[in-house]
Formats: structure tokens, sequence, C-alpha cells
């Protein structure tokens, strides 16, 4: 029931936490705020560029489980998570394995989004960086 709020600019939202040199946002604790709100503003933008609507929401249930991008196409889910680690760890798939168990009939596809450069598929999740999310999230089969 709480909403998120994003900055669409996150450099003035960089600007506002005191961020004024780049090496301060790897010590920065919000660094994984910032980053996740960069890969959302990429997505919205990416599907307003194309006129549509972004479709996308978040996920938190009571016991605090959440994934980060849940998007609606019709009745089918892609869902995504958002780490601003460089390397993979099994626990950041956490949430979309409980999401996936909730809807497992509607979940299209899987991501996690983080910020290394190795992108693979384990399982059936697509482990991709963020620099290429739009044109994957949105037209992977």
């Amino acid at each position: 029931k709480t909403p998120k709020l994003y900055f669409y600019d996150v450099g003035l939202a960089a600007y506002l936490l005191g961020i004024e040199k780049s090496d301060q946002i790897s010590r920065d604790p919000l660094r994984g705020a910032l980053f996740e709100n960069m890969v959302i503003m990429e997505l919205i933008k990416s599907r307003y560029n194309r006129a549509l609507d972004h479709n996308l929401f978040f996920f938190r249930d009571g016991r605090h489980n959440e994934v980060d991008i849940v998007f609606k196409q019709g009745s089918m889910f892609t869902i995504a998570e958002i780490k601003s680690a460089q390397t993979f760890a099994d626990h950041f798939i956490k949430g979309l394995d409980y999401f996936n168990r909730l809807f497992s009939q509607r979940v299209k596809k899987r991501f996690l989004i983080y910020d290394g450069q190795i992108e693979q598929k384990i399982k059936d999740i697509y482990i991709t960086n963020y620099r290429t999310i739009a044109e994957k999230f949105f037209t992977a089969q």
C-alpha cells in the first residue's frame, strides 16, 4: 500500500544527497536505491518514447517479500529484481522465485538486472547488465 517514489532525474537525486564526485557513489548507503531508480526510469522512458504507458509496478507483501519491477502485459507478467552489485549472488533471485511461486502460470519472463558485465541465464532467469535492459526486457521471449 505504500508507494515508491522515483526521481526522473537521478543526477538531481544525487545532487540533493550531496554526491559531487563519481567515487562518492560507491560508498553512499543509497547507491542501491539510486541504481534502482536509474534502471526503472530508463525502462519508463523507453516505453514513453514509443508512446506506450509504462505498465510498471512493484510488488511487496506484508512479509517484506519484494520484486522491484512487475511489467503487466494483459494477464501476464515480466518481473525483475535490480541489484547495484557487480557480481551475482544466489540470494538476488529470492524475490523472483517467491513471486513466481505465487503467480507461476502468469509469469512470462524473469530478469535480474545488475551492474556486472557477465550476461547469462540461470534456470529461466535472464541475468543481464542494466545498459541494455530496455531492449531485452520488453522483447525477450
